[in-house]
């Protein structure tokens, strides 16, 4: 009986050595029931990659037969060596080649890539002293960053930055809304990842030491030359030595220029925010004597006050923005163009930060006054640098005798809204479990259904008080090539058959029925004075848009550095009507999202901050500002910064955000001796 359980074992142990090579036959197998192997054509490419996949898979069926052998060993100390190179092309090779696609990329900086994929593999073979641990995690992270980096592309057309590891909660909650397509070029990336990790299991290679305290030394010196490497990539020094590009606003440039694992390093300095050279608490409160109201306002002529509904709409834009030719087979914001047609409304456009997603950026700005251009690219604020409660409109208006809501018919944790909102001062919050009328388009509750619970909020005020509202909206969030039951796009384009284009003009059109409806409802209901300001957090990402592009025979532009042709990227129309006789004509045509609240409440006649009266007069000279660029008279990017109204921007945001205890509050509040 011993004995065949000794053999048993025997065999079985022996079988074991099998395991990595039968995974990867599956795997190729599996791929070619798919289709996965090649495309509808065959080409030159996929037939190198079909062989390659064979002769990896082959190279599993070697080593395995020649178990705990010299070629076994030496073979895995090669691999260690091969690896770091390996790895760092194959993160590239997910969105682009770095050695073909413009702009490639220098020797240099391929070197850096390479290094700090190395020393984190000499640290990890040296902590756990087998070479095999160390090619397989640093494989599974690789391999899992830049499948999401290329979802984040696709999907938003923005990599991924050190802060996004705080999003990716929210990024999963609306993942299983996009259509993951698993191309030949995905699934072979993916499987020399798995060649990766099955072939290390099968090396009889390690780095063990036979001195524990010799082993202890030599790790953490490894560990130590990895962090000096990494201290190394993202210092000035190297910056300027191998010449990285430098421009955190053209992210997915950023990316190819310096490579993953560099970009990755290098931004990590921007996860805090330098003081702003000249920074002084005395200049912040000489802004703030120079704007004050010297006599309580409230002591003065009483305000009319009416209800405030502010709607953020999600990925609400027009593509007459982007000043080009297309044509509809139908109007599909036939309310909108009426308005800025014919008038009846204020109406405008806003310039954003963010554009395909980041939604949180858009209300940071509206909401404080503050803008992205001044913190680093990518970052969100919500999950950043809001630690605690903060002034900003919602607070504004509480201390003017506002009543306050904020809603959103989506899950709470979104981005942190739960915690945000709360510190953001909103008497009342609402998700998507608290709303009463819940009709979808898609699978998201829609316009209609968000106008509804607005609209039961202001009929149930028993308060006495004025109300604010401050919804954002879920309707038209991506993806849009998933066919519905309950959503038919009627909105065609002349000349393109592409599917997410019509369906997000047909989105649109859907929007523009909705708040046409609940204009003409409050009109013919409300007896209390009541605005309503509309605007989009961001266009939809590129691809939606492409096909316009195409049509204009301008696809490069897509792409371009010209300021005036990215930043129209960036603009999302805006309407803002009364149901009274008020004076709008002093909202701006093209605004930004950090000044709008501002000159909303300016143009309705309350009361300002010292900050917001200092914005009206910054607005002048610098109507347009938002994390790519701003607007003077002329389209700038954001690398010359060094004009004053800038400057002096930069330090009142640093004392807002950052001041902590030297923070000067009074300048962020309208009656700054109410607590």
């Amino acid at each position: 009986m011993k004995d065949k359980t000794a053999k048993l074992l025997k065999a079985f142990k022996g079988a074991v050595w099998y395991i990595p090579f039968a995974v990867l036959a599956a795997a190729l197998v599996t791929g070619a029931f798919l289709g996965l192997l090649h495309g509808e054509e065959i080409t030159k490419t996929d037939e190198t990659r079909i062989v390659s996949m064979i002769a990896m898979t082959g190279f599993c069926l070697i080593l395995a037969m020649l178990k705990k052998s010299l070629f076994n060993r030496i073979t895995g100390y090669v691999a260690f060596l091969a690896a770091a190179p390996c790895f760092f092309l194959l993160v590239e090779f997910y969105t682009h080649n770095p050695f073909t696609e413009k702009p490639v990329m220098k020797t240099g900086i391929m070197v850096l890539n390479i290094l700090l994929f190395f020393f984190a593999l000499l640290a990890l073979a040296m902590i756990t002293t087998r070479i095999s641990a160390a090619i397989s995690v640093v494989a599974v992270v690789t391999c899992v960053f830049g499948f999401v980096n290329y979802l984040s592309m696709q999907f938003r057309s923005l990599p991924v930055y050190p802060w996004d590891i705080a999003s990716a909660g929210t990024a999963m909650s609306v993942l299983d809304n996009f259509d993951i397509v698993i191309t030949p070029h995905l699934f072979f990336t993916f499987f020399c990842f798995a060649f990766a990790i099955c072939v290390s299991f099968l090396f009889d290679s390690s780095l063990y030491l036979k001195k524990w305290w010799a082993q202890v030394i030599a790790a953490s010196l490894a560990v130590a030359a990895f962090a000096g490497m990494f201290i190394y990539v993202r210092s000035d020094y190297a910056e300027k030595k191998y010449g990285y590009y430098p421009y955190l606003f053209s992210e997915a440039y950023l990316y190819k220029y310096n490579g993953v694992a560099v970009t990755m390093t290098w931004t990590t300095k921007y996860l805090s925010v330098e003081k702003p050279s000249g920074y002084s608490l005395s200049e912040i409160r000489a802004i703030y004597e120079k704007y004050r109201d010297s006599v309580p306002a409230s002591a003065s002529v009483p305000k009319l006050t009416p209800n405030i509904i502010v709607v953020m709409n999600e990925a609400w834009s027009d593509p007459l923005a982007l000043c080009m030719n297309f044509e509809t087979n139908v109007d599909y914001m036939p309310y909108l163009h009426s308005l800025q047609r014919n008038g009846g409304a204020a109406t405008g456009y806003v310039t954003v930060s963010v554009k395909g997603g980041n939604t949180p950026n858009s209300e940071f700005e509206f909401l404080t006054g503050m803008s992205m251009a001044f913190l680093p690219a990518g970052s969100i604020p919500y999950q950043q640098f809001i630690k605690g409660d903060i002034d900003n409109l919602t607070t504004q208006l509480e201390r003017m005798g506002y009543t306050t809501v904020g809603m959103h018919p989506y899950y709470s944790s979104g981005w942190k809204r739960n915690v945000v909102y709360p510190r953001l001062g909103f008497d009342r919050i609402m998700f998507l479990n608290d709303f009463k009328y819940r009709s979808k388009v898609r699978t998201y509750i829609s316009d209609g259904a968000m106008f509804q619970q607005i609209n039961q909020l202001i009929t149930s005020n028993d308060t006495g008080r004025p109300m604010f509202i401050f919804g954002v909206t879920m309707q038209n969030h991506s993806a849009y090539t998933t066919e519905y039951d309950n959503f038919k796009p009627d909105v065609k384009v002349n000349g393109s058959t592409y599917r997410p284009l019509e369906q997000y003009l047909s989105l649109m059109k859907i929007s523009d029925l909705a708040l046409e409806s609940f204009i003409k409802y409050v009109d013919e209901n409300f007896t209390e004075p009541t605005v309503v300001l509309m605007f989009g957090d961001h266009q939809p990402n590129d691809n939606v848009y492409a096909p316009i592009y195409r049509l204009n025979g301008r696809s490069d532009d897509l792409n371009s550095s010209d300021p005036e042709i990215m930043l129209r990227r960036y603009m999302t129309p805006y309407v803002m009507w009364a149901n009274y006789d008020v004076d709008l004509s002093s909202m701006p045509e093209l605004t930004s999202a950090n000044y709008l609240a501002g000159q909303m409440l300016s143009a309705l006649g309350l009361d300002l901050t010292a900050f917001q009266k200092w914005q009206l007069e910054a607005q002048t000279e610098i109507p347009v500002l938002c994390a790519n660029g701003y607007y003077d008279g002329q389209w700038h990017t954001l690398e010359d910064m060094s004009d004053a109204v800038l400057t002096e921007y930069a330090k009142i945001q640093y004392n807002y955000l950052f001041g902590k205890k030297s923070a000067l509050t009074e300048l962020f509040r309208v009656y700054p001796w109410v607590q």
